[in-house]
This record gives C-alpha cells, structure tokens and sequence, in this order.
C-alpha cells in the first residue's frame, strides 16, 4: 500500500503549486489508502469464512462417519433440542417426554447424573443407559444409548447454560458384550465345579486360572492364590 502511496504523490501531488489543490490530493491518497485497506480487510474476511466452512463441512462429515448423533439440553427451558441426527425428533422434545424414553430402572441413575452436571460439579461425563427408540407409539423398542456430555457455560460467568450430547446406537455392541458375559459364567460355574483339576496357561506359559480341584492337588496359598505357580513359567517348569 506504501508503494502505491508514493507513486500517487510523484505522479500528481508533487506538480501541484496551490494549498487547495494540495489539500484535494490528500483527501484523495486518505480515500485510496482506505479503498486499499478495506479490500485487503474483505479479502481476510473471505478467507476466514471459507476456512470457518471448511472445518464446519469437515466436523459434519465426521459426525456422519461415526454415526454420532448430537443435542443440546437447554437447562432453563427444560428442552432438547436436536442438532444433527436421527436418533431424536427433528423439532426435539421435553424432559419430561425423554424421561418416557428411559428405560425404568434408568430413570433415577441416569437423572441423577445429568443433575450433577447442571449444578456445575461435574463438567463432562460418558456412560450407558437403555432407551425406547420408538417415537411412533406401540410396544418399546428397547436399545442401549451411549451417551457423552460436556456443559456449555453462559459467557463470563460459572453458570452451565446447556448440556452439549453425543449420542450413539450401541445396542448391538452392548448386547454383544452381554453374551460373552453371560457364556463367561457359564463357562466358570463348569470348570469350577468338574471332577477334574484343570487350569489354563497363557500361550507364553503363565498360569491364567485353576479350578477348585486343582487348588486343591496343588496345594494353593490361599483359595485363589498361589505364589509358586503363579510366578512360575509353564515351559521352565
């Protein structure tokens, strides 16, 4: 901008003669320099714009990719509003009318915890809890929601204005993990109960577990325990 400032004073101040005149070209170089400045200034603020719908497109596509579903908690109206998803209503719904949601036994622990966020003592928070994804009435449709919060304060002050979610689907994930615990105990009530002393090794050789017969032909420290056999390797034994 300086160069274009000296160019214009060579070129049209420095022939001049008279104060007006001399008083026109200032106006003139202030009006080109503001001219100058101001484009410069929308040319930032494109940029930032387009750098600013850039990231906006790339977190979208991220939340698309996850599968993540996202709402705020609006603590003072008492509503929720859906801001990208499926899982809930386009138009959001009420406390009251998720609270119908949860499933019964998760009312209370899943309040309670909500509740601890709106005081301000927790800030964030990651957990589980069982929900109708049925909006359109008849029998539940029962699933199990993970569910990720982080509290969002009113500018400049310690007060939580609403309650930002990630929400995901894990009903298959979870009922999952419920069957593999479920054949892990059937599994432990029949090797702890056989006629037969049995243990298992890791493949590198470490004592995993033994059952109460072979506690017993092995003469364990404790009912659980033994100290020998624990630290002794299958393979240098």
């Amino acid at each position: 901008m300086t160069t274009y400032l000296y160019l214009f004073i060579i070129a049209f101040v420095w022939p001049l003669q008279t104060l007006p005149t001399l008083l026109l070209a200032i106006i003139a170089i202030a009006f080109l320099g503001m001219l100058i400045q101001n484009r410069i200034v929308v040319r930032r603020v494109k940029k930032r714009l387009a750098d600013t719908n850039f990231t906006g497109n790339m977190m979208e596509e991220a939340v698309k990719i996850s599968d993540n579903n996202v709402v705020r908690f609006v603590i003072r109206e008492r509503y929720i509003e859906c801001l990208y998803g499926h899982l809930f209503p386009e138009h959001g719904l009420s406390v009251d009318e998720w609270k119908e949601h949860l499933y019964p036994d998760d009312i209370e622990p899943t309040v309670a915890r909500f509740r601890q966020m709106m005081s301000g003592k927790v800030k964030r928070d990651e957990f589980f809890y069982r929900w109708n994804f049925n909006f359109e009435g008849g029998a539940p449709h029962w699933g199990y929601m993970h569910n990720f919060s982080v509290i969002e304060f009113q500018a400049g002050t310690s007060i939580p204005q609403s309650i930002i979610s990630t929400l995901r689907d894990e009903t298959e994930l979870r009922e999952q993990e419920l069957r593999e615990e479920e054949m892990t105990e059937k599994y432990k009530v029949i090797f702890e109960h056989s006629i037969v002393g049995l243990s298992f090794y890791s493949p590198d050789g470490w004592l995993l577990d033994a059952n109460k017969i072979m506690r017993e032909i092995c003469h364990f420290d404790s009912d659980n325990y033994d100290e020998h056999f624990s630290n002794t390797n299958l393979f240098d034994a």
